[in-house]
């Protein structure tokens, strides 16, 4: 730091840092084409947010899914107990909802349908959800808001992650 002052005419500083070379970011994993990110599964999708809860159904319907949907881990025991259907191999929950959490409810039902994989989905950081009630540990996660592709290429994996283990 270099300090220049004169009485009556104000001081200058001048700091000089050392060069700094531009780090060249690693080229990015080449993303699924959406085409290859489509399925025919059942999917469950869980959110209390109506606005959030009707997008993910257009985004996830319009890559093929077969999806039921409901704004309370209550009304999803409903739905399911109401009348039988096929198999549902995802559910898709917010984890913050009133009443009982996307955590639990996921316990709940894999309990009665073996084989059922989860992703969560939270409007908070996956670091934030550290309580006992929202933890959600190793499970697989997106975060909101999130594009179309970021969905359909995490419930590609969910899914594809779940049938080969």
């Amino acid at each position: 730091i270099r300090c220049y002052s004169e009485p009556g005419r104000g001081t200058s500083f001048k700091v000089l840092l050392p060069r700094h070379d531009p780090v060249v970011p690693a080229p990015a994993a080449r993303k699924r084409p959406l085409q290859h990110l489509r399925g025919a599964e059942r999917v469950l999708v869980v959110e209390d947010e109506a606005l959030v809860r009707d997008a993910v159904c257009t985004q996830l319907e319009s890559l093929g899914y077969d999806v039921i949907q409901a704004p309370s881990a209550r009304d999803a025991k409903a739905l399911l107990g109401r009348r039988p259907r096929p198999p549902i191999a995802l559910l898709i929950a917010d984890i913050v909802m009133p009443g009982q959490s996307g955590r639990e409810l996921y316990a709940e039902l894999r309990r009665e349908i073996p084989g059922l994989s989860v992703l969560y989905m939270s409007g908070y950081p996956r670091d934030v959800l550290v309580d006992s009630a929202t933890a959600i540990g190793s499970a697989h996660f997106i975060g909101k808001p999130f594009s179309l592709h970021d969905l359909a290429e995490t419930v590609r994996t969910v899914l594809e992650t779940s049938a080969s283990g």
